[in-house]
């Protein structure tokens, strides 16, 4: 599974939405009804799948789905 695949699963299980329901450019807010403790609650997900910290001035750029996942493509390299 990609890291696409991975973060979606993660924000069907927050937000109960089905995963074939979302897509790369959906907005956690408008297409998803994400609010700021849901977020929060999707980041630690995300954190503890990943294994990656996320400063809070990163989690305020998230604003669809690609956001988070070019995110933490980003970190990974970073580890490379």
């Amino acid at each position: 599974m990609d890291i696409t695949d991975e973060v979606k699963v993660l924000i069907s299980q927050q937000f109960g939405i089905e995963k074939e329901k979302i897509d790369s450019d959906s907005h956690l807010q408008n297409d998803i009804n994400a609010d700021p403790l849901g977020i929060s609650d999707l980041v630690v997900s995300i954190e503890e799948k990943f294994k990656i910290k996320i400063p809070q001035e990163n989690i305020v750029k998230f604003n669809t789905v690609s956001d988070i996942v070019e995110f933490i493509e980003d970190q990974e390299t970073e580890r490379d």
